[in-house]
């Protein structure tokens, strides 16, 4: 689904798919295996530090994700099949920042 900055909050609260216009920010619902080694991959354009990236890999390998916040190429965000939510803490651009500002309904359901 198309997403605004309007809409993008609720669409993350609702756990729905989502990007916006240019393609920078995206919301999976249960993002493949392939997606989610390119992610963890040494090689791929993810700024993620080795703390964050290592929480995602135990995540990904203990409980799998359910529901993932991508800016750029760069997780931001995620939920664990679980329930557990992880938002990233490291700083990045101003625009993935600005994107991360927009995760503020994305905390546990129930």
């Amino acid at each position: 689904m198309k997403a605004t900055r309007k809409t993008i909050p609720t669409l993350v609260e609702q756990r729905e798919p989502f990007s916006n216009d240019s393609h920078t920010l995206r919301g999976m619902v249960n993002p493949s295996g392939s997606q989610m080694s390119s992610f963890l991959s040494k090689d791929t354009t993810s700024q993620l530090n080795e703390d964050e990236k290592s929480r995602l890999r135990i995540d990904t390998d203990t409980e799998g994700i359910a529901y993932l916040v991508v800016s750029y190429e760069t997780p931001i965000a995620w939920e664990t099949k679980k329930g557990h939510i992880y938002k990233v803490s490291q700083k990045f651009s101003q625009t993935t920042s600005q994107h991360k500002g927009l995760l503020y309904l994305f905390h546990p359901k129930g």
